[in-house]
């Protein structure tokens, strides 16, 4: 996938293989399978996207209303917390089976974000423009949330069954 200048952006999986957008350098770099073990949740491009959301709903959220000073904007920035905390919080873990349930508490606090911007916008809190313009970006962390989770789960699947013919 190309943006309007060209360039390629798409991060995601193909194949066996992951498609990574490099942070330092800004270009595509192929990792396989094998060597996709996870030391630092910092370098996970996917972390670094969850973390610039969580900038993005506090920036959208800081205007709204003072009569919602303890309503939806509070829950709204918890929830974009949770994303990368559970992310790197899963990373963390020793096992993989924790690590992938983690993801999935990511997963539920991305749609509970999503569900609470939706409030947002019905209660015009937020522009339809913020709005399409968020949900762009939640598209596609949902994009590579889920195929990470893929991935950790296929790898789980594997070394378990390694382990049984070993």
């Amino acid at each position: 996938m190309r943006n309007s200048n060209g360039a390629a952006q798409e991060v995601g999986i193909i194949g066996a293989e992951w498609r990574v957008l490099s942070a330092e350098n800004k270009r595509i770099i192929y990792i396989r399978n094998i060597a996709m073990e996870t030391k630092n949740y910092k370098d996970l491009i996917l972390w670094q996207k969850a973390r610039e959301m969580v900038k993005t709903i506090y920036i959208h959220s800081k205007d709204w209303p003072q009569e919602e000073k303890f309503g939806l904007p509070p829950q709204l920035r918890r929830s974009s917390i949770s994303i990368p905390s559970n992310i790197a919080e899963g990373i963390g873990r020793k096992h993989s089976k924790d690590t992938i349930q983690f993801l999935f508490i990511a997963k539920g606090s991305l749609y509970e974000m999503e569900t609470q911007l939706f409030l947002a916008l019905d209660l015009n809190f937020i522009t339809q423009q913020s709005f399409d313009k968020i949900e762009k970006e939640i598209i596609e962390l949902r994009k590579l949330l889920l195929g990470f989770i893929k991935f950790k789960t296929k790898r789980n699947a594997s070394s378990a069954l390694s382990a049984q013919h070993s």
